[in-house]
């Protein structure tokens, strides 16, 4: 959710953790195995999720039975201001509709009723709605110690695996049509100027430590050590993002990584600006995986409209090779800190 977006930072088998701290407040995973049972402080026995990417990203836990699902807000899942990042909670709700649905998500999208705070649990629960040969659609509620924080919807499943239906998916580029491309003038990843970490410690602890951040366009100022403009753009930016722990790229992590987009709010006003999720959304536009584990993906991202003091946000996300992997969308609220 709240975040500095002047410093905001956000896959072949998972491998082990060992190497990653363990999470706050979350019991450590080393020794569970997907599908065992486990014991959460005040809950009922749930599976850790048997989806490698939503139990080592963000700590999931899932009743698929029960149709239900717990998030611990840990440390790693943290923005600046020390409440959930705002993509983590749509990509848990995403991950809980997938594994109790039996679907791959289409489309969801995630509206903030009340803050989630770390040493917190988010209790989400699906709703089906109508379930169709192909697809199903759902609500999916998430609540803290019973208060709702959360409501997000969602349509998962499709007709067959190609791109129009077809009961086979075509070979990478094999009569796939492409529709849009990335902005032109987009530096590569190797080439592009590295956004550095936030300075202070809980943010740079938080999920912008997880993911690496690459200027793709604009180019940002040779004598600016931050990579911020110093005069107002026309909001339009975009940004390479690799997470650090190599996963698979699925609809969870471009979940987690297009809560980037507000990147571009410091760049159409050309200072440092904190925003606060209201809602997040995503479209996917590929079956996935896709791509390298480990890859770059490249999130495009324009301010469409400053009014009463929120931004509208609107952003592309594709992979190295310039397929098109998400559509993304997100209302954020203003905070502009008093220059002096």
């Amino acid at each position: 959710m709240a975040a500095l977006t002047g410093v905001r930072e956000v896959a072949e088998a998972v491998e082990p953790r060992e190497s990653v701290e363990p999470r706050e407040s979350v019991e450590p995973r080393e020794s569970v195995e997907p599908g065992e049972s486990v014991q959460l402080a005040g809950s009922a026995e749930l599976a850790v999720s048997t989806e490698p990417v939503a139990r080592d990203l963000l700590g999931l836990r899932v009743d698929v039975l029960g149709g239900r699902g717990e998030l611990p807000i840990a440390g790693p899942l943290r923005n600046t201001n020390g409440t959930l990042w705002g993509g983590a909670g749509l990509a848990a709700a995403i991950a809980v509709g997938e594994q109790v649905l039996e679907r791959p998500a289409l489309w969801a999208t995630l509206q903030y009723i009340s803050p989630l705070r770390v040493g917190e649990r988010l209790d989400l629960v699906v709703e089906p709605g109508r379930r169709g040969r192909g697809m199903s659609q759902a609500v999916i509620r998430g609540t803290v110690d019973g208060r709702l924080a959360v409501i997000a919807t969602g349509t998962f499943g499709g007709r067959g695996a190609g791109p129009l239906g077809e009961a086979q998916a075509p070979a990478d580029g094999d009569g796939e049509p492409r529709l849009v491309a990335p902005p032109a003038g987009v530096h590569p990843p190797e080439h592009g100027a590295v956004r550095p970490l936030p300075a202070h410690r809980p943010a740079a602890e938080g999920m912008h430590g997880r993911v690496e951040q690459r200027w793709a366009f604009p180019a940002p100022r040779s004598d600016r050590a931050d990579g911020q403009q110093d005069q107002a753009g026309d909001g339009h930016s975009a940004l390479w993002l690799r997470l650090r722990e190599p996963m698979p790229v699925t609809a969870v992590t471009l979940a987690v990584l297009a809560d980037f987009a507000p990147v571009a709010v410091s760049v159409a006003l050309g200072r440092a600006t904190y925003v606060s999720s209201l809602d997040n959304s995503i479209r996917l536009a590929r079956a996935l995986p896709a791509g390298p584990v480990g890859g770059w993906v490249l999130i495009d991202v324009r301010v469409e409209a400053f009014v009463r003091g929120v931004a509208q946000l609107a952003a592309r996300l594709f992979d190295e090779d310039g397929r098109l992997l998400a559509t993304a969308g997100q209302s954020a609220a203003l905070r502009i800190p008093s220059q002096g």
